[in-house]
């Protein structure tokens, strides 16, 4: 969690009904729906905090909740059957010692006969996090959870296989990026925020015979000194020609997160070469710290959010010397690669268009960008809240607020917009807050359509 983040959410009120929100004078009215609100359970058995969803050809959501669930509250993964109707279908920390794992991180794969794979950024044997596969039985009524693999089972206190992976990156494969689902038996590949001590790259492999998973490091960040990166932040992206690409919060040439990009070589290694250091402008109006993943567009161009850098945070009367984030392009080329900020977020008094993004973007079929940024958006639950965040919309250099959270009393529309957008079959899109609701702080899922 950035240092912003930090601040502002000891600042933030947190509440909890579906609605058609008010926005501020700067967004644009659309349609807007809560679809489901947590903590509607006593202790909050159906979770809270929900993170990134996935979505399957049929419609189906799938996602975890970072919390709630009873048994201590360690996390759970649920589906919105449809797209709508809400069930639960595990919750974590089944014993004492959570072998199953403890607070899940999203987005989950879907493979090709419906089972989910994940992981946690906690429990395990180690307690240190795990890999795991959802199975379903034959008419999906009960669903059955094994660990694929423990982290830190190598290496002792040092963690070499890799320890603690990254809240909200979860796994990816080859062909996730144009939406194919996951085969069920390709290598999956996952980013830790531990081990040695800066975090890895890891690939899990199944064996011929198909009964036993493998993980190896294929890059350990920081082996020498943190011109690499640093602390990977986000999920890995899988490009045609078999790359990987990713950021990381810190390390680079000044120690404000990179752009990498890993390139299988023969006998199965990989190098890494950065492709952007950000703060490398004055004043680090490129950005800082990124947090979301990357995606990528047809010609190959990658897009991103910067949590921080960019424009000075213009809180109006509060205006203090921290910046805001931006929404950037790539086109990579090596160390070469060309970088372009095209959007600096809170230029105008009190953030109306958001500030300290920490989503990934999602792309539409004609090049247009939506996004979330965690706070902002001019809906302020008291003096001290800095507003509920903002869905967003970037249509090349035109920039304008789909939705501002906390519209509602006690940001009953959903509050911190810090997660991932999908974009269904009907072009709406998809979310999920980890804060907010009509019950409370429990968080929400819901549709807008641009």
């Amino acid at each position: 969690m950035s240092a912003l983040k930090t601040f502002v959410v000891s600042l933030v009120a947190l509440g909890s009904v579906i609605a058609m929100a008010v926005l501020p004078s700067e967004a644009v009215a659309v349609p807007f729906k809560t679809i489901h609100a947590f903590c509607k359970l006593q202790s909050c058995k159906d979770g809270n905090g929900p993170g990134n969803l996935a979505a399957d050809g049929a419609g189906n959501l799938f996602g975890i909740t970072q919390g709630g669930g009873g048994s201590g509250g360690r996390g759970t993964i649920f589906e919105l059957i449809n797209g709508r109707q809400f069930k639960q279908l595990y919750r974590f920390c089944k014993d004492s010692v959570c072998s199953d794992g403890s607070a899940p991180a999203g987005p989950l794969v879907i493979d090709v006969n419906g089972n989910l794979y994940g992981v946690t950024s906690f429990g395990g044997s180690n307690n240190e996090g795990v890999v795991f596969k959802l199975t379903p039985n034959g008419d999906r009524t009960l669903w059955t959870l094994s660990v694929l693999y423990n982290f830190c089972s190598m290496g002792g206190s040092s963690c070499i296989d890799g320890a603690n992976p990254v809240p909200n990156a979860g796994l990816t494969y080859a062909g996730a990026a144009s939406g194919a689902l996951y085969d069920g038996v390709s290598p999956l590949y996952g980013t830790t925020i531990s081990g040695l001590p800066h975090g890895v790259v890891f690939e899990l492999s199944l064996s011929v015979d198909h009964t036993t998973w493998t993980e190896t490091v294929i890059y350990r960040f920081c082996a020498q000194t943190c011109a690499d990166g640093s602390d990977p932040a986000s999920a890995l992206l899988f490009d045609r020609a078999g790359n990987l690409f990713g950021t990381t919060f810190a390390g680079g040439d000044s120690g404000q997160g990179t752009v990498f990009e890993l390139s299988p070589s023969s006998g199965g290694t990989w190098s890494e070469t950065v492709l952007h250091s950000f703060c490398s402008w004055k004043d680090c109006t490129d950005g800082a710290g990124p947090v979301g993943a990357l995606i990528a567009d047809s010609e190959g161009n990658l897009y991103g959010t910067a949590s921080g850098g960019g424009s000075v945070c213009n809180f109006g009367e509060n205006t203090f010397e921290v910046r805001c984030g931006t929404v950037f392009k790539l086109t990579p080329a090596g160390p070469s690669s060309a970088f372009k900020v095209l959007h600096a977020f809170c230029k105008k008094a009190d953030c109306p268009d958001g500030f300290s993004p920490e989503s990934a973007l999602a792309i539409d079929a004609t090049g247009n960008l939506f996004g979330m940024a965690q706070f902002g958006g001019v809906n302020d639950a008291d003096p001290n809240h800095f507003g509920g965040g903002t869905v967003f919309e970037l249509s090349g250099t035109h920039f304008r607020v789909l939705h501002a959270f906390c519209a509602l009393d006690q940001c009953e529309d959903g509050d911190i917009g810090d997660n991932n957008l999908l974009i269904n079959s009907s072009g709406a899109l998809v979310g999920t807050t980890p804060a907010g609701g009509s019950n409370g702080e429990g968080g929400t899922v819901f549709t807008i359509k641009p």
